[in-house]
């Protein structure tokens, strides 16, 4: 149920944009929160139970390539202590070819790195799998099916992606993909060769090839009455995400799209968040989907903790009222992706969800 806009307008904050507020009495604010690196289950328990203390409905385990071939019996039962404490559990396709955003490795690339993976404009093949590849193509049905048979409420699509050096296995300078199999049917698709610079119909191209992607697997989930959560990138400016995330809208196997600003990764302000949540509300209301915006709770330097209260704000107040955390406990597990002062980044978080809650 989308919320219902009440006719004023408020400044948020220091922020230099005037935005309607939508509020909806019957509409439930929901929190999550990724769970990673932990397979140890009497302490995965423990932290499952005190999120649900916390006030938190649902947690997003991530099922990386490593945990498809190693972990996958640990995850299951993962899956089900989580759900018997009481919360919705999503499966995330974690960093899975190096095609979905995350920081795991990739086996599936040093396996497939000549008839799996993405292809630069000079012709160099690169550690990123391609969409359009039959090899990958599989190996993501394979996935999927393992993610389905755990029975959880949906499947968390993580930022697919091809190249770019705005993440971690991107390659600067460069794009892609001008695979055989790109290559192929961008000629059967427009009847002239796929260029060597990106032209409007190759990122066109791009753009289709990410969503029939997500499209086929997605439909999988459906098939087994699970739901699917498309996570879109927001490493473009505002008014290329509003039109690039079109494409992604109209896909009927999707329930629900998600984004998520990350200001220090971007190196701008924590205001900028305002904008990309505004487009995805708006998104998400015409196309009749739920909307899902992530908080960074990563890498804040000390002394910027309050930003995050501050991010949190300028969602809640474009109407949007399902929220994830990357990460469970501001990354303190992770020393690279750990806020400066992880304590104090968390307990702010929780204060102001708590609030906000409050308020319902």
């Amino acid at each position: 149920m989308f919320a219902i806009k009440v006719k004023f307008q408020i400044i948020l904050f220091k922020f230099n944009t005037s935005v309607e507020i939508y509020t909806n009495a019957n509409f439930i604010m929901k929190i999550g929160v990724a769970y990673f690196a932990n397979r140890i289950l009497r302490h995965v328990k423990a932290d499952m139970q005190k999120l649900k203390r916390l006030g938190f409905d649902f947690v997003v385990h991530t099922f990386s390539e490593f945990d498809f071939q190693f972990h996958h019996h640990n995850l299951q039962d993962i899956v089900k202590v989580s759900q018997d404490c009481g919360l919705e559990v999503y499966l995330d396709s974690w960093g899975v070819g190096n095609f979905f955003g995350g920081e795991p490795f990739s086996d599936f690339v040093t396996k497939h790195y000549r008839d799996g993976c993405q292809v630069l404009e000079n012709g160099e093949p690169v550690f990123l799998a391609c969409p359009n590849s039959p090899a990958f193509q599989n190996y993501m049905i394979e996935w999927t099916q393992a993610a389905i048979a755990m029975n959880t409420t949906g499947i968390f699509w993580d930022e697919p992606h091809f190249n770019s050096p705005d993440y971690l296995k991107g390659i600067k300078g460069h794009w892609s993909c001008r695979c055989s199999f790109c290559q192929q049917k961008f000629h059967d698709l427009y009847h002239y060769d796929m260029p060597l610079i990106e032209n409007e119909e190759v990122h066109t191209f791009k753009q289709n090839s990410l969503a029939s992607f997500i499209q086929q697997l997605g439909r999988l989930v459906k098939n087994a009455a699970m739901k699917n959560i498309l996570f879109l990138t927001a490493n473009l400016p505002p008014q290329q995400a509003e039109k690039d995330w079109q494409t992604f809208a109209q896909m009927i196997e999707i329930d629900s799209l998600s984004t998520g600003y990350y200001w220090t990764f971007a190196g701008t302000k924590v205001e900028d968040t305002a904008a990309y949540a505004l487009i995805l509300r708006e998104l998400c209301e015409v196309s009749n989907k739920e909307p899902l915006y992530w908080i960074q709770n990563i890498k804040i330097e000390s002394g910027r903790e309050k930003e995050i209260e501050l991010a949190i704000e300028l969602v809640y107040t474009s109407g949007i009222r399902n929220f994830a955390l990357w990460g469970f406990e501001s990354g303190v597990h992770e020393s690279w992706l750990a806020c400066d002062n992880p304590q104090r980044a968390w307990r702010l978080t929780l204060k102001k969800f708590q609030q906000l809650k409050a308020q319902q």
